[in-house]
């Protein structure tokens, strides 16, 4: 599609620091990605370049590389500025440096994703991670280098329904925070509001910056590892959970360990945020939903079981926190884990032949 002028509705918003369109490239176009592709490609306010893969790219492509967003706040269909299976997709449509690299893939995939991207990254290109847990920053460091990482967190109930198409049907208004972390350059920040100014506009989308970003993450890492683990032990989707209460008092003991762990890191949550999260699972969420997690074991395919529940564990022995109920989760579903990513790993095998 290459680089084209977007019509301007919105000039009384804009971040009069930002003097161009920001170029923004996002590594993966599942639920979280296409989404965020979808609204930042549908208020006009970046250059939009994905990276995806399979049925889904194939349909997106057929489609005039317009994305399909089907959600509870509106639906788009915009077109992005390229979407391909590699970097060579993006090189072949950008005339402008890639400003930042938004990371929505699994945790598994993020080290392979951050080295397949690197040719994309220009002096000043930030890394954004937005996958669930506490570790993703460490690990695009290690890539891309930890002057131009960024932690990120993003909230939002979507997935892929079918190819080409993202449903999006709960948790609105979507928060999308991120920070600076303690060895950035200066020029991050620079670059954050350019990523700010990309989302003013996109409904029911922001992105928040802040110095806090860890204590942001350990909230949603509070959430997501308690209520992924227990559903995906249990097999059961949200409004089972919480119909029982000895299911629903596991939820709240598992909570109470990951505040425990960031407590013990340094990181101060307190107990409010466990009081709060179980309110927003009781009151907020419809009966039917299920984690991420739930939904990839229960389909035979490798989960974030490590970077969720195994990493609260992993952290609570490094830092002398017992954790009975998650380290008993984690061992409970790792059996599976194990055999589904062999099962994986085989199938990969087989197509590369």
């Amino acid at each position: 599609m290459g680089d084209t002028q977007k019509e301007d509705t919105n000039n009384n918003l804009y971040n009069a620091s930002v003097t161009e369109k920001p170029r923004v490239v996002i590594f993966g176009a599942g639920g979280v990605g296409g989404y965020l592709a979808a609204r930042l490609a549908e208020c006009g306010h970046s250059y939009v370049h994905v990276i995806a893969r399979g049925p889904h790219l194939k349909a997106i492509q057929e489609n005039d590389n317009r994305i399909i967003l089907k959600s509870i706040d509106g639906d788009c269909n915009p077109q992005l500025d390229s979407i391909g299976d590699t970097v060579e997709s993006v090189l072949k449509t950008a005339t402008t440096p890639v400003d930042a690299v938004i990371f929505t893939c699994k945790m598994d995939q993020l080290a392979a994703a951050a080295e397949a991207v690197l040719p994309l990254f220009s002096e000043k290109t930030i890394a954004l991670p937005t996958q669930n847990g506490v570790e993703a920053p460490e690990v695009l460091a290690k890539v891309v280098g930890s002057q131009r990482v960024v932690g990120g967190y993003v909230q939002v109930l979507a997935y892929i329904s079918t190819p080409g198409v993202i449903l999006h049907e709960d948790i609105s208004p979507t928060i999308y925070g991120t920070g600076m972390l303690t060895d950035s350059a200066p020029f991050v920040l620079e670059q954050l509001r350019k990523l700010e100014y990309a989302f003013v506009g996109a409904k029911e989308t922001r992105l928040i910056i802040h110095q806090d970003v860890l204590q942001n993450m350990y909230r949603k890492l509070t959430v997501m590892a308690a209520y992924s683990g227990v559903c995906s032990a249990a097999r059961c989707n949200l409004g089972q959970l919480r119909s029982i209460p000895e299911t629903l008092a596991l939820v709240e003991n598992c909570m109470n360990e990951v505040v425990d762990v960031a407590k013990a890191r340094g990181i101060m949550i307190g107990r409010e945020v466990v009081r709060s999260s179980i309110d927003y699972l009781v009151h907020h969420v419809k009966d039917s939903a299920t984690p991420s997690m739930f939904r990839d074991i229960a389909g035979g395919k490798p989960s974030e079981l490590e970077w969720q529940v195994g990493a609260v564990v992993r952290q609570g022995h490094k830092y002398g926190v017992s954790t009975p109920y998650l380290s008993a989760i984690y061992a409970i579903l790792l059996p599976t884990e194990i055999a589904n990513r062999k099962k994986y790993e085989h199938r990969k095998e087989n197509m590369n032949e």
